[in-house]
Protein backbone atom coordinates (compact mmCIF):
# COMPACT_ATOMS: atom_id res chain seq x y z
CA UNK A 1 0.00 0.00 0.00
CA UNK A 2 1.41 3.30 -1.05
CA UNK A 3 0.72 6.45 0.41
CA UNK A 4 -2.29 8.41 1.44
CA UNK A 5 -3.33 10.87 -1.84
CA UNK A 6 -4.39 14.11 -1.35
CA UNK A 7 -6.64 15.31 -4.10
CA UNK A 8 -5.91 19.74 -3.22
CA UNK A 9 -7.93 20.84 -6.39
CA UNK A 10 -11.06 23.45 -5.15
CA UNK A 11 -14.40 21.41 -3.83
CA UNK A 12 -12.36 18.03 -3.46
CA UNK A 13 -12.80 16.18 -0.78
CA UNK A 14 -9.37 15.93 1.42
CA UNK A 15 -9.37 12.61 3.59
CA UNK A 16 -12.92 12.52 2.69
CA UNK A 17 -13.95 15.89 4.28
CA UNK A 18 -14.12 19.41 1.97
CA UNK A 19 -11.42 22.03 3.02
CA UNK A 20 -13.76 25.05 3.67
CA UNK A 21 -12.28 28.08 2.78
CA UNK A 22 -11.94 29.51 6.20
CA UNK A 23 -10.74 26.62 7.18
CA UNK A 24 -7.75 27.37 4.32
CA UNK A 25 -7.63 30.92 5.75
CA UNK A 26 -7.45 30.16 9.02
CA UNK A 27 -4.60 27.63 8.25
CA UNK A 28 -2.51 30.44 6.45
CA UNK A 29 -2.27 32.59 8.69
CA UNK A 30 -1.33 30.55 11.78
CA UNK A 31 1.38 27.93 9.49
CA UNK A 32 4.17 28.81 12.38
CA UNK A 33 1.74 26.85 14.47
CA UNK A 34 0.78 24.36 12.51
CA UNK A 35 4.25 22.94 11.12
CA UNK A 36 6.65 25.32 13.26
CA UNK A 37 9.95 25.42 12.61
CA UNK A 38 9.06 23.78 8.71
CA UNK A 39 9.82 26.62 6.12
CA UNK A 40 9.86 23.91 2.97
CA UNK A 41 6.01 23.06 4.10
CA UNK A 42 4.95 27.00 4.57
CA UNK A 43 6.08 27.57 1.08
CA UNK A 44 4.58 24.09 -0.29
CA UNK A 45 0.74 25.17 1.10
CA UNK A 46 1.59 28.65 -0.18
CA UNK A 47 1.50 27.06 -3.38
CA UNK A 48 -0.96 24.15 -3.38
CA UNK A 49 -3.63 26.66 -2.07
CA UNK A 50 -2.33 29.53 -3.76
CA UNK A 51 -2.25 31.96 -0.16
CA UNK A 52 0.00 34.58 0.94
CA UNK A 53 0.64 36.07 -2.69
CA UNK A 54 1.72 32.79 -3.76
CA UNK A 55 0.63 31.61 -7.34
CA UNK A 56 -1.41 28.22 -7.06
CA UNK A 57 0.76 25.17 -8.40
CA UNK A 58 -0.67 21.56 -7.41
CA UNK A 59 1.26 19.32 -9.85
CA UNK A 60 4.36 17.68 -7.99
CA UNK A 61 6.62 17.69 -11.25
CA UNK A 62 5.69 21.69 -11.24
CA UNK A 63 6.06 22.06 -7.45
CA UNK A 64 9.47 19.98 -7.20
CA UNK A 65 10.81 22.50 -9.84
CA UNK A 66 9.95 25.61 -7.97
CA UNK A 67 10.85 24.64 -5.11
CA UNK A 68 13.86 22.80 -5.67
CA UNK A 69 13.33 19.41 -4.49
CA UNK A 70 12.09 16.30 -6.24
CA UNK A 71 9.40 14.38 -7.01
CA UNK A 72 9.45 11.81 -4.63
CA UNK A 73 10.06 14.42 -1.93
CA UNK A 74 7.24 16.47 -2.68
CA UNK A 75 4.81 13.86 -3.15
CA UNK A 76 6.06 13.17 1.14
CA UNK A 77 5.76 16.76 1.82
CA UNK A 78 1.76 16.56 0.44
CA UNK A 79 0.90 13.83 2.04
CA UNK A 80 2.62 14.55 5.13
CA UNK A 81 0.77 18.27 4.78
CA UNK A 82 -2.39 16.54 3.72
CA UNK A 83 -2.45 14.64 7.10
CA UNK A 84 -1.27 17.21 9.60
CA UNK A 85 -3.87 19.73 7.96
CA UNK A 86 -6.98 16.86 8.48
CA UNK A 87 -5.57 17.00 12.47
CA UNK A 88 -5.13 20.41 12.87
CA UNK A 89 -8.08 21.68 11.09
CA UNK A 90 -10.77 18.89 12.02
CA UNK A 91 -9.47 17.86 15.75
CA UNK A 92 -11.51 14.47 16.55
CA UNK A 93 -12.24 13.24 13.41
CA UNK A 94 -9.07 12.52 11.88
CA UNK A 95 -8.60 9.76 14.78
CA UNK A 96 -7.09 7.65 12.15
Amino acid sequence: AGAEEFDYTAGSNVGGRAFEEQQLELAANTLHTIFPGKPDMHQLFNFVFGKNDHPKITRTGALAKKMGKSDSQIARMKTQMGVILMKKLNPGQANE
